[in-house]
């Protein structure tokens, strides 16, 4: 920078990226923290940053974008240039007015345009007609010629290109994986690996010679200008990661290609011919695509453990499209010694996303007659059937999420046991309506939960076309997450309410205090306050032969409150303890396991000893 100060993109397991600027004390101060990109990447001059971000449709997230995004240091000023593009790396111009950029449209065409950094209009776009794929433009000092790199079958080129027309390919066809050139006193400064490791070489212009500015026994990458014309910054790569460095400018002449092509060796032992020798003539018609005739794709067999009682496989299908997903599976619930069936599909091919589930499963209640507790048993067909709009965008490193839904459902019970006659065997539609609002900041990999983040969730239940069955429910949850005391350290506030009455009025739509089915009830549920801190406690990467890969372990201490005003005061929490969980990858590939542990102590007026509970939540 203009005062001597480096301009950085930080990032780590532990952090997410930002831009940091380092003084001439090697202090540190985060200027802006970003979103997700293609690859890292950023372009600064005349106090201005502007980078690429990717963006997904916010229903569709199949379709993908690459924008331009603008931030002014001196007035902290953020700005989006372009939206719905397909632009990457771009670089400045010197005087910061103009932006160079690759272009790459739906029908994979590559070009180079030159955009207004203030705007983000395209001002000029540079042919390409051979449609070689670019990569990294820089300008020169005057940003009359640009210079990028290009890939096709035979190899990378390095490129001089000026608005007149004149093209230069100043680097033919290699192998070597040269990349990122810059303009640098009199040449071009690139990566590449002629000594056989990465490092920084140089391209003399007017001696068309290539020399080598880095000697790094590990990789030297991203060379950019220093304080005076003979210094230069670069990444410097050793066991921390890619360091800083700083380094005069001092040349010497590569006199020959040192890299070595281990795959040789592989070639000659296997003696595999030019697979390029004989090219293949055979012609493939395009057809249709008929939805209808691919809906079935079944791929997957996945155990289901819901709680101790129950447990089954579950058949699954996507269609390559990925619009339609089926399902169909067996449970077996084993305090009842009963199977369920259960089918499913999801249409996500329409702005809202249509589910329609079945089930037949065996079910248990207990009523009073005549100051008896007695037991009743039945069966019962469930069909389901849910419209849900999700919504999803982000800025920079800020991700917010909307959800819509709706849903009905009919219920016929049968084979009815030891019930009353006046047991209702219908359930006719009732209506469910939800709405979630949420808004989180990128998580670093390291991050147990978010260390910022809120979420808003609106629920309601009735039966209009139902006159037996009277009754309604109403729930909302907020959440509420704060950094913890240490890094990647994660404060939970989570407040729930519901106001359920007739036949809903035993029914639990929001979460729960730990330990909760295993603790008599003294009254209705009407609210709870959860209290979770988490943190993590090491990171082994540790390998247990082929059948475990422990990748981290934490750890987390919980303070629940439930009826606050009704039962307990906000000073008495319920129950309240530790817990420690353990993330892995079992038989090298899947599923992800988080397999922990759990100690519950209950408040002494409910006279209950401490619950120790096993976790296991998998994935696949």
């Amino acid at each position: 920078m203009e005062n001597g100060s480096i301009l950085t993109l930080k990032k780590s397991k532990a952090q997410t990226p930002q831009f940091v600027v380092i003084d001439n004390n090697k202090n540190e101060q985060t200027i802006l923290k970003i979103g997700y990109q293609e690859q890292p990447w950023f372009s600064f001059s005349k106090g201005v940053i502007v980078w690429d971000e990717i963006r997904y449709n916010p229903r569709f997230r199949q379709e993908s974008f690459s924008v331009i995004c603008r931030y002014d240091i001196s007035t902290k000023s953020y700005k989006q240039l372009t939206f719905k593009s397909r632009l990457f790396s771009p670089t400045l111009s010197t005087d910061g007015q103009k932006i160079i950029a690759v272009q790459v449209d739906l029908s994979n065409q590559f070009n180079l345009v030159e955009l207004d950094a203030n705007t983000g209009e395209i001002l000029y776009k540079y042919e390409n007609k051979d449609n070689l794929i670019l990569q990294t433009p820089a300008y020169n000092n005057d940003g009359t010629a640009v210079t990028y790199i290009s890939v096709s079958e035979k190899g990378k080129s390095l490129w001089l290109e000026e608005k007149s027309g004149k093209s230069v390919e100043l680097i033919k066809k290699t192998r070597q994986q040269i990349s990122k050139p810059v303009f640098y006193k009199d040449g071009i400064a690139f990566n590449a690996h002629y000594s056989g490791l990465d490092n920084i070489y140089y391209l003399d212009l007017n001696s068309n010679e290539i020399m080598a500015l880095s000697a790094s026994k590990f990789g030297a990458f991203n060379l950019a200008p220093g304080k005076n014309e003979d210094t230069f910054v670069f990444n410097n790569y050793n066991s921390q990661g890619f360091e800083i460095a700083t380094t005069t400018f001092s040349s010497r002449k590569v006199d020959a290609d040192n890299f070595v092509f281990f795959g040789a060796g592989v070639k000659a032992q296997e003696n595999i011919w030019d697979v390029f020798a004989k090219i293949p003539d055979s012609n493939y018609l395009t057809r249709p695509y008929k939805k209808l005739q691919h809906v079935f794709n079944f791929h997957s067999i996945i155990p289901t453990i819901e709680d101790s009682y129950k447990g089954g496989l579950q058949l699954q299908s996507d269609n390559l499209l990925n619009t339609i997903s089926l399902f169909t599976g067996v449970d077996y619930h084993r305090d009842l010694n009963r199977i369920a069936y259960n089918a499913g599909i999801s249409i996500k091919s329409f702005l809202p996303v249509f589910t329609v589930n079945y089930e037949n499963r065996p079910r248990r209640s207990f009523y009073n007659s005549n100051k008896v507790i007695k037991q009743g048993d039945w069966r019962e067909d469930y069909v389901g059937l849910n419209a849900r709009i999700p919504i999803s965008f982000s800025a920079l490193n800020h991700n917010y999420n909307i959800s819509v839904n709706a849903g009905t459902s009919y219920t016929r019970r049968y084979m009815l046991e030891n019930l009353p006659s006046s047991f209702n065997t219908r359930l006719n539609f009732p209506l469910n309506y939800g709405l979630t609002l949420q808004h989180s900041i990128r998580q670093a990999e390291r991050d147990i939960a978010p260390r910022w983040g809120q979420i808003l969730r609106f629920k309601y239940f009735h039966q209009p076309f139902d006159s037996k069955l009277q009754g309604d429910l109403f729930s909302t949850e907020a959440f509420a997450y704060f950094p913890g005391l240490g890094r990647n350290h994660s404060f939970l506030m989570n407040f729930n309410y519901q106001e359920a009455s007739g036949v809903r009025q035993y029914n639990t739509e929001i979460n729960t205090v730990y330990g909760y089915n295993n603790i008599q009830a003294r009254s209705r549920l009407k609210n709870t306050f959860l209290l979770n801190y988490r943190f993590p406690i090491a990171f082994p990467d540790a390998e247990l032969g082929p059948l475990a890969y422990i990748r981290n372990i934490r750890g987390g201490v919980f303070s629940h409150y439930e009826n606050i005003g009704l039962e307990t005061s906000i000073l008495e929490p319920k129950t309240y303890g530790i817990e420690v969980h353990a993330d892995m990858n079992v038989l090298r590939y899947q599923p992800n396991i988080d397999l922990g542990t759990r100690i519950v102590f209950v408040n002494h007026t409910y006279r209950h000893n401490p619950i120790f509970e096993l976790l296991l939540n998998y994935s696949f």
